[in-house]
């Protein structure tokens, strides 16, 4: 194990020793100019050691806008009536309610009536500098935990996003295939109502897990050391929007056999030759398809994008078999109602056959034929 990852191991993740980096540096920083105790540096840098770069630079910010507000706010309290306990609290309720009115966010506010309260505790008369000093202070230590975080073991969430990624094709794969199976099966309807209700609940918090993608593209985007890492969070960040499509589509397919449940008092099996056994091969073929794609988004290797195309061109012809045979199924009698859920299986299938081919279209911009690129995550 390495050193990184024995630290790791007892509590000391990259987080904790960014945050004691950062605050020896401010102090350092802070006495080299001037300041014997910059204790207000080494807050400022602990408070802004955020977990991404963007968000130090969104806590830095907050925290210089509350600093000036409360310096202006405490100004106007020594000058009317000094610090007094009344005063103090007088102080509390105006910064805290002034807050509140303008809408700030609570890490703001607070940093208001912190600033606020050390101004009129603090302030010598004699020295109308320290104010300033504390506004000086604050934004050398957010400097410094933005440095830090972005030069100091950044984030990347490479590994985040893959496992959002490998989530999101597996639950298109379930998806699909239980809903052909469901509906060919005969599956009955509160079988097929608690499997819905499932993937409803996985799509949901997937949709919420996509905050991992930007957090990777700040990392990206922010941090020197991780733009080799551009190539692999971009094609990720257009895979999970493939996926996401393909999921509304294979939500699509699993309605549709829970209609055909609730629709039939006593669901039949619609297994046999002809268009429900194409449809089986064609959802076959379909899941390849995206199981090859899936491959090549996470190797970003030309052999595996060449194997995609071969699967989807392999998808595309099992299709051509299902619409031969329902045609001549259209010739034969029985009842219409499954033929239509049948039809509406595959036109469900037809989509995610077009999402797959236009993404696969795009990466032709970013694949260099015979080039393989290193993968990051490898």
């Amino acid at each position: 194990m390495s050193l990184a990852g024995r630290l790791a191991a007892l509590g000391f993740g990259p987080r904790v020793l960014k945050t004691s980096i950062a605050a020896g540096l401010a102090w350092w920083l802070g006495t080299l100019l001037g300041q014997p105790l910059p204790v207000f540096a080494c807050i400022a840098a602990i408070v802004g050691l955020q977990p991404t770069v963007a968000n130090s630079l969104t806590r830095a910010g907050e925290q210089l806008a509350g600093m000036v507000a409360g310096l202006a706010l405490a100004s106007v309290m020594l000058h009317l009536s000094g610090s007094a306990p009344l005063t103090i609290s007088l102080l509390i309720l105006l910064a805290t309610w002034i807050g509140s009115r303008l809408r700030l966010r609570q890490s703001v506010i607070v940093e208001f009536s912190i600033t606020a309260l050390l101004v009129v505790v603090y302030t010598d008369p004699t020295n109308p500098y320290y104010g300033l000093n504390r506004i000086w202070e604050g934004v050398l230590g957010g400097l410094v935990a933005v440095g830090v975080n972005a030069l100091v073991l950044p984030p990347e969430y490479l590994g985040e996003i893959d496992q959002l990624h490998a989530q999101l094709t597996a639950a298109v794969l379930a998806s699909v295939r239980q809903g052909v199976a469901d509906l060919l099966d005969g599956a009955v309807a509160a079988v097929v109502g608690v499997q819905y209700e499932r993937l409803e609940a996985e799509a949901r918090r997937l949709a919420e897990e996509r905050s991992t993608l930007d957090r990777a593209r700040d990392a990206v985007r922010y941090s020197p050391l991780r733009r080799r890492n551009r190539a692999t969070v971009e094609r990720y960040s257009r895979a999970v929007e493939t996926l996401q499509n393909l999921l509304g589509h294979a939500r699509g397919i699993l309605r549709i056999a829970l209609q055909h449940a609730r629709r039939e008092a006593t669901p039949r099996p619609l297994r046999g030759p002809g268009a429900p056994d194409a449809l089986a091969a064609l959802e076959g073929a379909v899941c390849r398809a995206i199981e090859q794609y899936a491959a090549y988004v996470a190797s970003g290797d030309v052999d595996d994008f060449v194997q995609a195309r071969q699967a989807l061109t392999a998808a595309h012809a099992a299709r051509q078999v299902f619409l031969r045979a329902a045609e001549q199924g259209l010739q034969q009698a029985g009842p219409l109602e499954p033929r239509v859920d049948l039809a509406a299986v595959v036109s469900e299938l037809e989509h995610i056959l077009t999402d797959l081919e236009s993404a696969l279209d795009a990466e032709l911009e970013y694949v260099s034929v015979g080039e393989p690129r290193p993968d990051p995550l490898g």
